[in-house]
């Protein structure tokens, strides 16, 4: 099931540039249905958002096409589960 989602760490600034809505063919952009629904770090700086298929790409109010993901480091389940071991993601007792 998670095998063909891709995931991919965004700044939290960055959040309200993202489209958790839907394509004209009624298909999300986004798995995550909205902000709420992201893994932030501890520092809550980050999220990890996800996708399935090609790099989603949405209009933006100029109908110009926006493509968010485009450079940006792309990771499978097991890398994302690796990152998410990290003291960055995973809060850790002293």
């Amino acid at each position: 099931m998670y095998n063909n989602y891709t995931y991919v760490i965004v700044e939290s600034s960055d959040i309200d540039s993202l489209n958790f809505g839907v394509d004209e063919n009624g298909n999300r952009y986004l798995l995550n249905l909205s902000k709420d629904f992201l893994r932030y770090n501890v520092s809550k700086n980050k999220a990890i958002v996800k996708y399935q298929g090609n790099d989603p790409i949405w209009k933006d109010e100029n109908e110009n096409d926006v493509d968010f993901f485009s450079g940006k480091t792309k990771y499978n389940h097991e890398e994302i589960l690796n990152v998410l071991r990290s003291s960055e993601w995973l809060q850790m007792d002293e």
